[in-house]
């Protein structure tokens, strides 16, 4: 999950109108922050919820395993 937040940045930054220079003090804080925890075993290593957007469809908000 962390992998995704992580991911999305770009797009939080942007709804909120940051700067390009801002945006990217974000980025880096936020792998700083993110290492910070992993190194002291705060939160653990997360397996990416969706792995594979190929096998799965989208409805509305909710992604669905698709049947094969």
């Amino acid at each position: 999950v962390m992998e995704e937040v992580m991911e999305d940045l770009d797009d939080f930054a942007e709804a909120l109108a940051m700067s390009e220079e801002d945006t990217q003090t974000l980025k880096k804080r936020g792998r700083v922050a993110l290492s910070n925890l992993l190194q002291r075993g705060e939160i653990s290593e997360q397996k990416a919820v969706v792995e594979s957007v190929e096998d799965y469809k989208a409805s509305g908000r909710i992604f669905l395993k698709r049947q094969t």
